[in-house]
This record gives C-alpha cells, structure tokens and sequence, in this order.
C-alpha cells in the first residue's frame, strides 16, 4: 500500500491557499500553517475540505514537501519557529514582479530561512510567480517557474506542479536558452 503523499503549507495568503486547495484536490494530505493566529485562515481552511486541516507549523513541517510562503519581515522570526526539517523536501515561494529579476533573483537563495541549519540545500525547490508582465497583460497563474539544485530533485518538482495542474517550468532550460 502506497503511502498518501503529505503537503505542509507554512504562510498564508491567496497564493498559499490556493495550492492547498490544488494540493487537496490532488488527494494530498496538508497541513496549513502560519505564524499568524490559526483562527485567522480557519475557515477558508475548513471550506476546502477534508485532506485540508490547520496545524501547527512543527505538524506542517512533518510533511513529505514542506512549502514556505512568507512575507520577507517574518522570515527571520519563522526561523526560529521551524523544526527540524532535515530530509524534507523543502519548497520556497518567490514572486518575480518584473523582467529584471530573472537573472538576478533566479540565482540568488538569500532568504535567512533556507540557511536554517536542519535544510539540506539539495533538497530545495525554488518556485517563482511572475506577477508582472512586460506588455501589461494579465498574469497567466498556472504558469511556475522552479529551480534546485540537483537533478533528482527538480523532478520532484516537476511530478508535484503537474499533480497539482501547474504549468511546470524548469528554469535550467530557460536559462540556457536566455544566456
């Protein structure tokens, strides 16, 4: 018997909630968490359904892939609050708001919570959204670009945005092309 894969959602915000939405859709069991008072996001969470469930941040960080959507001022207090994730896959969410980013923003794992001690830098994943297009139009959201740094992983990736009807867009290939 195959072990129901577990989703565990730190932050909150529309964003958030709409993957574990989309993470609940796919048969996934998730955790959603936040810094902010669980009462807060309680009832969005209970309307989309029964895989979805508040938890604590220690409970969501007990998932199989642990995704990380917070504002850039609370991350050094949310370093302080994680457990030990060391063998989780671990999912950082970034926005690209504007061309310019691409390169400089792709490259650059800066966030004080992806240097908390018990994560391994192989097992990131870096997710962007482009909120911003250059001729103005709308954003496409099904569309994610994602990064890691290893092979193995970046398939993970892939197989985890298609399960949850992302377009999956592997940012070595782009680059490549880029440069």
């Amino acid at each position: 018997m195959n072990k129901k894969i577990t989703v565990g959602i730190i932050g909150i915000g529309i964003f958030s909630l709409d993957f574990a939405q989309r993470s609940a859709d796919a048969g996934y069991k998730v955790f959603i968490s936040s810094l902010d008072s669980p009462h807060t996001f309680k009832n969005a969470v209970e309307k989309m359904g029964k895989n979805d469930q508040t938890a604590t941040i220690q409970k969501a960080g007990s998932a199989d892939f642990v995704f990380i959507f917070t504002a850039k001022e609370k991350e050094e207090l949310l370093m302080k609050s994680l457990p030990n994730l060391k063998g989780k896959i671990v999912v950082y969410h970034r926005y690209l708001t504007h061309k310019d980013d691409y390169t400089s923003e792709l490259l650059n794992i800066a966030s004080p919570v992806l240097r908390h001690p018990s994560i391994e830098e192989n097992n990131i994943i870096n997710i962007y959204s482009n909120i911003a297009k250059s001729n103005g139009s709308e954003t496409d959201h099904s569309s994610l670009y994602y990064a890691a740094r290893t092979k193995a992983i970046a398939e993970k990736a892939k197989f985890l945005l298609l399960s949850l009807n992302f377009t999956a867009l592997y940012l070595v290939n782009i680059l490549e092309d880029f440069f």
